[in-house]
Formats: structure tokens, sequence, C-alpha cells
């Protein structure tokens, strides 16, 4: 004959020492994951180097060109291209991801600005950040996106069959619209 004390019989509900390891080490991995995402937007946002050129952005002012110290030239008869009216004018920065900025002026008001990026200086994924998910199109073995609402658009890479986020950029343009 059992004796009651009294005390429940009922087995333990405490989860045994493992199980309350993993879960501090997944909580912790997925903490410290979020929290980088989150770093790496501040940083990449703080870092684009097109965001410092607003000033002669496509609409603006053609004085803003000459103010930043653009060596200006016509782009006369012999850019098939372009307007011979057209002036186009050159930045070639001594620093920094960009190796030539370049303005189009067909009159008072900047057409169009084109970046030359330094070789692997900037990737697709870091263009995405940016502005967003651009439309993607190929043309021949050459890679291109487009954020035609913002009036940009990229060549991304020459010579690939493949995509990828980390492809690097070689040239940005920003039109107006």
């Amino acid at each position: 004959m059992k004796r009651n004390t009294g005390e429940s019989q009922t087995p333990s509900r405490k989860p045994p020492l493992y199980v309350l390891l993993v879960f501090i080490l997944v909580s912790g991995f997925s903490a410290g994951g979020a929290g980088m995402r989150i770093l790496a937007r501040n940083a990449a946002a703080a870092s684009n180097p097109f965001a410092v050129f607003a000033d002669v952005f496509p609409g603006q002012s053609r004085s803003a060109v000459a103010a930043r110290g653009f060596s200006c030239y016509s782009a006369g008869a012999s850019a098939s291209d372009r307007d011979p009216t057209d002036e186009s004018c050159i930045l070639r920065p001594e620093s920094g991801s960009l190796s030539q900025v370049e303005v189009l002026i067909p009159g008072d008001e900047i057409r169009r600005l084109d970046f030359r990026i330094h070789e692997n200086a900037l990737r697709l994924g870091d263009l995405a950040v940016f502005w967003g998910v651009p439309e993607v199109q190929r043309y021949s073995r050459s890679l291109y996106v487009f954020w035609r609402s913002l009036g940009i658009f990229a060549l991304v890479v020459r010579n690939t069959e493949e995509f990828s986020l980390f492809l690097p950029v070689q040239r940005v343009y920003f039109f107006s619209h």
C-alpha cells in the first residue's frame, strides 16, 4: 500500500539543458543576423557614391556643373549619338568608387549624367540596396538593369551568361524623365 505524502507525483516540466542551449543559440544567431542586415543597409545607404552629385542630376541647371569644376566641350559633329550643339562636361574624381562623371547638357538644363565605375568598386546588389529591385535585360552578352521610374539604368557587365547580385557594375546613367 502506497502512502500519500501530499507531494505531486507528476514529472518535471522543465526542459533539458541542451534544449535551452539550442534555443539561446538560435535566438542569438537570429538577432545577430537581423542586426547585421540593418547595419549593412545603413552602411550602404550612407556610402551611395551617386548622392554627392545630386546638384548635377538631370533637370538641374548647367550652372551647377561649372561650380563643380567639370571640364566642358562641345559634342561637335563627330559625336554620332548626340546633337552637335550639346555640351559634354567631364569630371575625374581623385578618390572613391567613381572613375569618371560625365554630364550632357543640351541647352541650360542637364539631360543626362553618366558614371564610370572603378573595376569591382560596386556590385549589382549595391545598386539594388540604393534603389530597389531593377528590371533586367540582356543584350547579346551584356547585362543591363533599369529603374525606369527613377530614370536610371546601368551596364552591369559585358560577356557574361550568368546573373548574380555580385556582378560588378561598369556604368550607371541617370536620365531626365
